[in-house]
């Protein structure tokens, strides 16, 4: 029997890893000659390098999509292709579509199989004080568990600079920075491709920083932060993304924000996505991140990480664990729901147990 060493694995990821690169490179030439037909050859083409389940299901619903043309997909994909960097696009596209979601979303599943716990697929980073734990040391654990996607919200413009120093070191890994203000962190931004920044929707400096950022051809997003639904569900937020070239609108519930108004922003968002008429995309972040960690591993979860590095989970802060004293992998253990799996579907988690 020949055994396949992780040389050739990692030659191979490499290969398919070129292969996607050349495509998105070819799409997004054809995109700007032709933007139906090459938003249509593009997604055809993600249909069939796609492997994960969650790749699958997103093409699919786009193709079925894009048979309507008048849907905003050929807008947003267009103002894409013609306004950021091709090498920004195709970074984050391979570290979010290849590295998340399909090798990463293999290497999870392989995991929970062998430890028999939960593995998100991201990881919620709160760095709005200074941190005190070695955050290169956690993203190294967690890219061997298969998590190469890590949401943070960024602190003051020091502290930031210096952790987009760390972010850069992990290129393979997407990272998704939500400032709290619209002052830009000085640092050669057009290098962080594997960044993608997201400014805060009110100030007097956004719509500056949002030039910035449009002049160096960098993808960027918008945030905010909501107690009650309306900010939200009045379709403002959407009407300025549209405004100041942002695809991507982020929205985050307070602390305190109850569960009517959470479940609120919850369906105005699906009916977004659903109807799509404004060529920006409104994202609810932790529905979002258990809908996709559903799609991964069935059961959904989500770990984030406070500055004192203890850690929270949809239940709450759990201020017994903390990854300055414990692994991630033991962090893992102590707070994900347990998993089982079938012989007959090996990877493919087919039931849970009660979480810690």
């Amino acid at each position: 029997m020949t055994t396949v060493g992780w040389g050739e694995i990692l030659d191979g990821m490499e290969i398919r890893r070129a292969i996607i690169r050349s495509a998105i490179e070819r799409g997004i030439q054809e995109i700007r000659s032709d933007p139906q037909r090459g938003v249509r050859k593009l997604v055809d083409l993600g249909t069939h390098f796609s492997r994960g389940r969650f790749q699958k299901r997103i093409f699919r619903e786009m193709q079925d999509e894009l048979v309507n043309p008048n849907t905003a997909y050929y807008a947003l994909v267009t103002n894409l292709v013609n306004r950021v960097r091709a090498e920004h696009i195709e970074r984050l596209g391979i570290d979010i579509g290849f590295n998340s979601w399909t090798h990463g979303a293999a290497m999870i599943r392989e995991n929970e199989q062998k430890k028999g716990y939960n593995i998100p697929w991201c990881l919620v980073l709160n760095q709005t004080q200074e941190i005190q734990y070695d955050l290169d040391d956690l993203m190294c654990q967690g890219e061997r568990l298969g998590i190469y996607c890590y949401w943070a919200f960024a602190g003051d413009l020091e502290q930031t600079e210096a952790l987009c120093a760390v972010f850069h070191k992990h290129r393979d890994s997407a990272v998704l920075l939500m400032l709290p203000d619209a002052r830009l962190p000085r640092v050669n931004i057009e290098s962080l491709d594997n960044v993608m920044l997201f400014l805060p929707c009110g100030g007097d400096s956004v719509r500056e920083s949002a030039e910035a950022l449009a002049q160096r051809r960098c993808l960027f997003g918008l945030w905010t932060r909501y107690r009650s639904p309306e900010p939200v569900v009045s379709g403002g937020l959407e009407r300025m993304a549209v405004e100041l070239g942002a695809p991507i609108e982020l929205v985050v519930p307070e602390h305190g924000a109850d569960a009517e108004a959470c479940a609120a922003v919850r369906s105005y968002a699906k009916r977004a996505r659903e109807k799509k008429s404004i060529p920006a995309l409104l994202v609810d972040l932790y529905p979002t991140i258990e809908e996709v960690d559903r799609i991964i591993s069935v059961e959904s979860c989500m770990l984030g990480v406070e500055p004192d590095g203890t850690v929270f989970t949809a239940k709450g802060r759990n201020e017994q664990i903390d990854v300055r004293r414990i692994s991630l992998d033991d962090v893992l253990l102590c707070t994900m729901p347990r998993v089982t799996y079938t012989e007959q579907d090996a990877g493919k988690p087919a039931k849970s147990s009660e979480r810690n």
